[in-house]
């Protein structure tokens, strides 16, 4: 489990109800973070996905699970999508629940959305991911291909 949730914060308003749906694009964002063991260690990697387009528009890479991974890959999908306005859905973990990424939100427009503390259900689409990205290392590292469907 990644989320380390701080009773210190506050946390924010849920814009969002589980109604995961957009009819465009920047109109709402997913974000979650998970970690990858390796023979190095763990690595944690921090995604955002435009509900719409299904499409991941910012990630991150980094050795500890902080803010700042949170930030960067905020920065990545702001400065690839440039939305005028955008609803970024997280958990409430401290890395979204910092002072950091509430600021970066506030400076360009994004109005950050929380979901409920256990909420397994805010981030289907982002554990979607997740799951089929192990899928295919654990695969491709075994030497097995992807089951083709017909």
């Amino acid at each position: 489990m990644t989320t380390q949730h701080d009773v210190r914060q506050l946390p924010g308003p849920d814009l969002v109800n589980r109604a995961f749906a957009a009819t465009e694009i920047n109109q709402l964002w997913v974000a979650d973070m998970t970690y990858i063991p390796t023979w190095s260690g763990i690595l944690y990697r921090s995604v955002v996905i435009d509900i719409f387009s299904r499409k991941v528009v910012g990630w991150a890479f980094g050795e500890r699970m902080t803010a700042g991974l949170a930030t960067l890959a905020l920065n990545m999908a702001l400065m690839t999508r440039k939305p005028a306005s955008a609803i970024h859905r997280f958990d409430q973990g401290s890395n979204y629940t910092s002072i950091a990424l509430g600021n970066r939100c506030k400076e360009l427009g994004v109005r950050p959305s929380m979901s409920s503390v256990g909420d397994t259900y805010y981030n289907a689409m982002a554990e979607s991911l997740f799951a089929s990205l192990e899928y295919e290392l654990i695969a491709t590292a075994a030497g097995r291909s992807r089951p083709r469907h017909t």
